[in-house]
């Protein structure tokens, strides 16, 4: 059977989601916070290393283009609510790792 390029990119992108649920896997150790299905946005912004305020604005913009069902930006962050409060899930996470391949946490905190 040969390889065509699909077959290559969604092996680039498996090796992607691994490379990035193990970067989570760090984050989470690091910060000290367990493995779960979804985080609160305090949670979100102790792992990730940012503000609330950059958090809402992550949250704020995720869109889904259309065409491809993939974020329209790549830096946005897909959530759900429950009541009021936003709610991000593991899977999210990784996805967001994923796609800002070269994100990394600011240590200094």
């Amino acid at each position: 059977m040969e390889k065509t390029s699909h077959d290559s990119a969604d092996t680039m992108r498996e090796n992607l989601l691994k490379t990035a649920a193990r970067q989570l896997e760090n984050l989470l150790t690091l910060t000290r916070i367990p493995r779960k299905g979804s985080y609160a946005p305090g949670e979100v912004c102790r792992i990730l290393g940012i503000s609330s305020t950059t958090l809402w604005r992550k949250t704020e913009k995720f869109d889904l283009d259309p065409n491809t069902r993939r974020p329209m930006y790549p830096d946005a962050l897909d959530s759900y609510k429950v009541g009021f409060h936003k709610r991000v899930t593991y899977a999210e996470l990784v996805s967001y790792l994923a796609r800002n391949r070269t994100y990394t946490r600011n240590l200094s905190e």
